[in-house]
């Protein structure tokens, strides 16, 4: 997959944070303002993970204040 194309997150699978960040299509400052809002993430042997329920549950979670086209 081309890492400038954002995919697909999957609530049954687990992401790294790299792989979270290009699919999502965020940038660092998007992976720290989730993480400081709550986005649970996961650390094993200095890496950082998040699955794909916990991604989706803080979208959900996530006050909406833009209008979706």
């Amino acid at each position: 997959m081309d890492a400038s194309i954002p995919g697909e997150i999957c609530s049954g699978s687990v992401y790294t944070k790299e792989e979270l960040i290009a699919r999502a299509g965020w940038g660092k400052a998007a992976w720290l303002s989730a993480q400081k809002a709550g986005l649970q993430v996961q650390r094993r042997n200095r890496r950082a993970y998040v699955t794909g329920e916990a991604f989706i549950s803080y979208i959900n979670a996530a006050p909406t204040n833009e209008p979706v086209a």
